[in-house]
C-alpha cells in the first residue's frame, strides 16, 4: 500500500468514525430531550383530552392543516386548533416536537382556563384550572402567588417543563372531579322570614370556605370518610349560624338565617 492510499485509508477511517460518533451523540441527546420535556404536540393532545372531557364541541367548516403534521396528527388536536387554544407559525408548521418553557406552558394553560369559563364554567374541570392558577390574566402572576400548587418541574418560568406535567395536570382535574362524584354535600340558604334565598351569604364546611352562589345554592367535596360536617353560614344583614350535620342521613340541607332587627 503506497503512502497515497494508506492517507486515503486513514482519512475514510476517521471519517466514519467522526459520523458514528456524530449519530451516537444526537441520537443520545434527542433521545435525552424526549424523555424529558413536554412538546407542542403533547401538550396539544393533553388539551383535546380536556376538552373531550368537557363536551366542547367547535366548528367544523374552519380548514386548517401544517406542513409537519400528518392528517391523523392534526385528527388528534383538531378541537384544539380550530378553537385556537394553540395556533401554528407563518411558515404553515406546528413544531410538533419543540420543546416548551414553563411560561409559555402556564400561558397556554390561561387561555384553556378563560375558554372553559366561557364555555363550560360550572365544570369541575374549569374550577381546577382556576384555582390551580390563582387565577390572573398575567401568567407570571400565577409563579408569583401560587409555585405551592404547582406539579413539580414547573416553577421556574423559563425552564422547559417536564412530561410528567402531563400527568400531573390530569390527575388535578380528574381526582376533584372522581371525588366529587363520590361524596358532594350541597344545600341552600333562605331568609327564616320570607323563605327567598340568601346570595350574599358565605358557607364553611370542615374548614373549606366558599361564596354561596345568588341562588344561595352551595356546595362542598368532602372526603368519602367524612360523617359529620360542621357548618358555619353568614350574610350582611343575618345573623350568623353554627350547626352541625350527621351526613350518615342527608348530603342535602337547607340553612334558615335570620334577618338582623335593628332596634330603634
Amino acid at each position: 500500500m503506497n503512502k497515497l492510499s494508506l492517507k486515503n485509508h486513514i482519512s475514510k477511517i476517521i471519517a466514519v468514525v467522526f459520523l458514528c460518533l456524530s449519530f451516537f451523540s444526537l441520537s443520545a441527546f434527542t433521545y435525552q430531550k424526549e424523555s424529558k420535556y413536554l412538546t407542542r404536540l403533547e401538550l396539544a393532545i393533553l388539551f383535546e383530552k380536556i376538552l373531550d372531557d368537557n363536551s366542547i364541541k367547535v366548528e367544523q367548516n374552519a380548514s386548517l392543516s401544517f406542513s409537519d403534521l400528518s392528517k391523523n396528527q392534526f385528527k388528534t388536536i383538531e378541537k384544539v386548533m380550530k378553537s385556537k387554544l394553540m395556533e401554528g407559525y407563518p411558515d404553515n408548521t406546528f413544531r410538533p416536537n419543540q420543546a416548551l418553557h414553563n411560561l409559555e406552558v402556564i400561558s397556554y394553560l390561561q387561555k384553556l382556563t378563560e375558554y372553559l369559563r366561557n364555555n363550560k364554567p360550572n365544570t369541575y374541570q374549569a374550577k381546577q384550572l382556576f384555582r390551580f392558577l390563582s387565577y390572573s390574566e398575567d401568567p407570571t402572576i400565577a409563579f408569583e402567588y401560587s409555585p405551592q400548587n404547582f406539579p413539580k418541574g414547573l416553577e421556574q418560568p423559563n425552564g422547559y417543563t417536564p412530561k410528567s406535567f402531563s400527568k400531573d395536570i390530569l390527575n388535578l382535574l380528574t381526582s376533584s372531579q372522581n371525588e366529587a362524584s363520590n361524596f358532594v354535600f350541597s344545600g341552600k340558604i333562605i331568609d327564616s322570614i320570607n323563605n327567598k334565598p340568601v346570595g350574599n351569604a358565605y358557607v364553611s364546611a370542615n374548614n373549606k370556605a366558599i361564596a354561596a352562589e345568588t341562588d344561595g345554592k352551595f356546595s362542598f367535596v368532602l372526603s368519602n370518610d367524612t360523617k359529620t360536617a360542621d357548618i358555619f353560614a353568614a350574610a350582611d344583614g343575618y345573623q350568623p349560624m353554627e350547626i352541625r350535620k350527621d351526613l350518615k342521613f342527608s348530603r342535602n340541607i337547607i340553612i334558615r338565617l335570620k334577618p338582623i332587627v335593628e332596634k330603634n
